[in-house]
């Protein structure tokens, strides 16, 4: 029983510990539950306050971009501020010296500038009299204008009156010889008003058979000439350049102020031809108004719409007819601008009309012509006579500072220029832009009795450059450029000298090919030897143009062969260089000497090199024929042959070749530069094809190779020229040659970027894809560092295998070179023609490795990457299967490199691939402390866990005094964040 007792009390002693145990269980699942809820309740609270930092960097950042653009601003500002100021002193520095520049001249011509002074003022006291005796006018105008306007209406009826008194009379005085009465009267008086327009234009025959007609025959007869008349009479006189002018009887009437035919056409035709134009697109009534015929107008105007008229006759009207519709008076402005119009078109009549009505004379347009000058420029003698007698300014100029007198004398209009002489235009005025006074005008134009009028005038046959305008000729210069012979000689004779500075008119004519000119400058003292500013004579300058006939002159006169310009070259230069070879042939047979070379060339060209370098056949046969010889060689080593060479000149290396003997010709056709450049390598590599086929024709070796080792196909490959290539495959070029270091022909041409089809070529002559240089490089891993996805397609499409063979040295694979160029598409074409992702080079390095940007490897090409091409190859690599643990050697993975060098995109893909941030490596660094110690902030924001913020660097530092003492203030402010949120979380569990 006592054991039964004692058994029962351990009994209920284990169920209280059970039951306690189950209690405490529950207490502390209930502990977890709540530290659960707390750790989320933190989390959500360092997510919130993760957002609000964030969000105040966002806004730091902000901050700071708009502070750096209102610096950038300011900057910009001040430097517009310094340039602008630059700017001013410039302008002031020119105005300075434009100013200095008006001086000088102002003080070379004080005594002609006194004199004009001395006439302006006394024309402007004359004008003042006259606007007083203007205003005096106008002032009395103004009162009589009613008077006026009712004297014309009432002149109008008279004259109305007139026209049928005459048309009665012409009726009479037909009637007498018919003795009729009745109808006849009218048809009789109309044949008596027209007979003056029609009569030239019928037969006597016809004229008596219109008499003897009955009247109402003979009016309807008379209707039918006039209306065929109306439509084809020619003006007489009025003929152009493009035939003969024609416009109706009407026309011709108004235009003579024949009111009485032009009241009997109107009868005729019922009116029909009043709204007819000529070929001007004038009315009847225009030309009656622009001619001023009153009479005339008065008749035609009646029933024409007024919007109908010309611009200029609906101007005139008011001043012609002044009750003639309901016109008003035009204003000064519109007067002035039809007085210039008018006399642009020679319309005296209106010009007269328009200065009797104070139209100014002396008004400019917008350029400043006024228009005297403008009826100067197309030779209206009788309306620069109306201007000049309305007291018109001979010398006022426009903006372009041509005057009157230089617009008579450029178009040839003798008769103006001397009306202008004789009211004292000035003889020596300029031009603004050109600096040419009218005798250069026209002495350039030709035209020798203005030229005579103005020497007669005392004008100077020589004037001098004007300073400051470089463009200013001097009239013997100018006619000898346009080879105007007796303008030359009317200068000469008024004593012009034939030599001047710089260019002489014997330059002129020599180059613009004027042989008669040049003789005459010759036979009057012209000097033969005279340099202009680039040291050439006549007889360069004629050679360069190819004139023959001026360049047999100056040879006959003894002109020197030897002479050189500036430039070193001599006349026989000047005619190879552009291929004039009658010229050559001249200076060849006058002894010009074919060796010559350039005397400031220090390579010794002659004029063979020049003729061979350009491709000149003929002058190179010429030159060679006079001994020139066609194998010298200019400094460094270049011969005729090579220059036609490089330029592609196949016709002239094998003229060249033919020239030299047989044993030189061969070996001309291989003689090297002095840099080991054969002909054949330099037509090669500027893509010459005819060139190449013309010298390998001739005995060219195709394998030759340069000093460094280069053979013509290497050069050909290398500069891209695959016709070349094919030439000289076709020739037995060898593709087994290779350079220093072990580059075969294939190597070359997949380094080249865009050579695809050059390789594709190599291939199918059977050139080795998989022999590879002393450092271990395939083709294929040249193809891929040259990022040309074409070129690794045309060596994969030869079926290599796309991972071997492998570098020799560094073990790198094509697709190890394609990661670390970050070529995604090369990358993805490897991955698809199954090469291993997994392959290892030296130090156990993977393609994944050289995406995160791993150390170069010594061999490797290193270019920058672009961080979102890393990113991409990383993916690329991934999704066939990279390990993104992989290891190297000493433990570094992918994840380790990319935090280290500070690619973060790189990162991203690796963390979203389940890389492994917490991994150490044996010396204690690891991904997070690798970015901290680099100052990759977004890397470090990436990686930081509360685990790792306590751990320590090699030297013993954690993260945050890492990140401090090597400086890194954004990595110290993202480490101090992710602390805060930690202790916080502590804090509130």
């Amino acid at each position: 029983m006592e054991a039964e007792e004692e058994r029962r009390r351990e009994e209920e002693r284990l169920q209280r510990e059970h039951a306690q145990r189950e209690a405490e269980e529950r207490m502390r699942i209930a502990a977890e539950e709540q530290l659960q809820r707390e750790r989320a309740q933190a989390e959500e609270e360092q997510r919130r306050i993760e957002e609000e930092l964030e969000q105040r960097r966002r806004e730091e950042e902000e901050r700071r971009e708009a502070e750096e653009k209102a610096r950038m601003a300011a900057e910009e500002q001040q430097q517009l501020a310094l340039a602008q100021a630059e700017q001013e002193r410039q302008a002031m520095e020119a105005e300075e010296e434009r100013r200095r520049e008006e001086e000088h001249l102002q003080r070379e011509h004080a005594q002609r500038e006194a004199e004009e002074r001395m006439r302006i003022a006394a024309e402007e006291q004359l004008q003042r009299e006259r606007a007083q005796a203007e205003e005096e006018q106008r002032r009395i105008e103004k009162e009589l204008e009613q008077r006026r306007r009712e004297e014309e209406q009432l002149r109008r009826e008279e004259e109305r009156r007139e026209v049928e008194e005459k048309v009665r009379m012409a009726a009479e005085e037909a009637g007498e010889e018919h003795r009729e009465e009745g109808p006849s009267t009218g048809a009789v008086a109309h044949w008596s008003a027209v007979r003056s327009l029609v009569a030239d234009q019928l037969t006597p025959r016809e004229i008596m058979e219109l008499k003897q007609l009955d009247p109402s025959e003979q009016r309807q007869k008379l209707q039918e000439t006039v209306a065929r008349f109306e439509r084809s009479v020619s003006v007489e006189g009025d003929k152009g350049d493009e035939g003969e002018r024609h416009t109706s009887l009407l026309h011709k009437a108004c235009r003579e102020g024949d009111a009485v035919a032009a009241t009997a056409i109107i009868t005729l035709t019922n009116g029909a031809g009043q709204m007819s134009r000529d070929d001007q697109g004038l009315l009847p009534a225009d030309l009656a108004i622009l001619h001023g015929h009153r009479s005339a107008a008065a008749v035609v105007l009646r029933g024409v719409p007024l919007a109908q008229l010309n611009t200029l006759a609906l101007l005139l009207l008011p001043l012609l007819l002044p009750a003639a519709g309901n016109v008003p008076m035009p204003e000064q402005a519109s007067l002035d601008a039809g007085l210039r119009a008018a006399s642009a078109t020679g319309r005296e009549a209106a010009v007269r009309l328009l200065l009797h009505s104070r139209a100014a004379a002396n008004s400019t347009q917008d350029d400043g012509a006024t228009a005297l000058l403008l009826a100067c420029r197309p030779g209206h003698g009788g309306v620069v006579s109306a201007l000049l007698a309305a007291r018109a300014d001979a010398n006022k100029a426009a903006a372009s500072g041509r005057a009157p007198l230089h617009a008579a004398a450029e178009s040839g209009r003798s008769e103006l220029v001397k009306l202008l002489l004789q009211n004292r235009a000035n003889v020596e005025a300029l031009t603004s832009k050109s600096a040419s006074s009218a005798v250069a005008l026209a002495a350039r134009a030709g035209h020798c009795d203005c030229v005579e009028e103005l020497l007669e005038a005392r004008a100077a046959p020589s004037v001098p450059n004007v300073p400051g305008v470089p463009g200013a000729w001097p009239p013997l210069l100018a006619a000898a450029q346009h080879g105007r012979d007796g303008v030359v000689k009317l200068l000469l004779d008024a004593r012009a000298s034939p030599n001047m500075p710089a260019s002489a008119p014997l330059h002129e004519a020599a180059r613009r090919g004027h042989v008669e000119t040049a003789q005459l400058l010759l036979s009057r003292g012209a000097e033969l030897e005279a340099r202009n500013d680039q040291g050439a004579t006549a007889l360069h300058l004629a050679s360069q143009q190819g004139r023959t006939e001026v360049v047999q002159l100056l040879l006959e006169v003894r002109a020197s062969l030897g002479s050189i310009t500036n430039a070193g070259a001599a006349p026989l230069h000047a005619a190879v260089q552009l291929q004039h070879l009658e010229v050559l042939r001249l200076l060849l047979d006058a002894r010009a000497d074919p060796e010559l070379a350039v005397a400031n060339d220090d390579g010794g060209c002659r004029s063979v090199h020049l003729a061979a370098q350009q491709g000149f056949y003929e002058c190179i046969q010429l030159l060679v024929d006079a001994r020139a010889n066609p194998t010298t060689e200019l400094r460094g080593g270049f011969t005729p042959l090579a220059l036609a060479a490089r330029g592609g000149h196949g016709d002239c290396c094998q003229l060249l070749l033919e020239l030299s003997n047989p044993q030189g010709a061969l070996k001309a056709v291989d003689a090297p530069t002095a840099t080991g450049w054969t002909p054949l390598l330099l037509a090669a590599k500027a893509g010459h094809v005819a060139a190449v086929r013309q010298l390998l024709d001739c005995g060219a070796s195709v394998n030759l190779p340069s000093r460094r080792g280069r053979t013509p196909l290497m050069v050909a490959v290398e500069a891209r020229q695959v016709e070349v290539a094919e030439v000289l495959l076709q020739f037995g070029a060898a593709l087994s040659p290779t350079l220093p270091g072990g580059w075969t022909v294939l190597h070359l041409a997949c380094h080249v970027p865009g050579n695809c089809v050059m390789i594709q070529q190599l291939l199918r002559a059977r050139a080795d894809a998989n022999v590879l240089t002393e450092e271990g490089w395939a083709p294929l891993h040249l193809a891929v560092q040259s990022r040309d996805e074409a070129n690794v397609q045309a060596l994969l499409a030869a079926e290599l295998p796309p991972a071997a063979p492998a570098n020799t040295q560094v073990l790198l694979s094509p697709l190890h070179v394609a990661a670390e160029a970050g070529s995604v598409g090369i990358v993805r074409l490897l991955l698809q023609q199954k090469a291993p992702v997994a392959a290892v080079a030296e130090h156990g390095i993977t393609a994944l490795h050289l995406a995160g940007g791993a150390g170069l490897v010594e061999g490797v090409d290193s270019n920058p990457t672009d961080p979102s091409a890393a990113a991409a190859v990383a993916e690329a690599l991934l999704e066939y299967g990279a390990d993104v643990d992989a290891a190297m050697e000493g433990g570094v993975t992918a994840l380790m490199v990319a935090a280290r060098v500070g690619r973060e995109a790189v990162v991203r893909v690796l963390l979203a691939n389940g890389a492994d941030c917490l991994r150490r490596l044996p010396s204690g660094w690891c991904s997070f402390l690798l970015a901290v110690r680099n100052g990759h902030a977004g890397i470090v924001k990436l990686l930081v866990r509360p685990e790792l913020l306590e751990v320590k660097t090699p030297a013993g530092r954690t993260a945050l005094q890492c990140a401090q003492k090597y400086g890194h203030r954004e990595t110290v402010a993202v480490l101090r964040e992710a602390m805060a949120d930690v202790c916080g979380h502590l804090v509130e569990s």
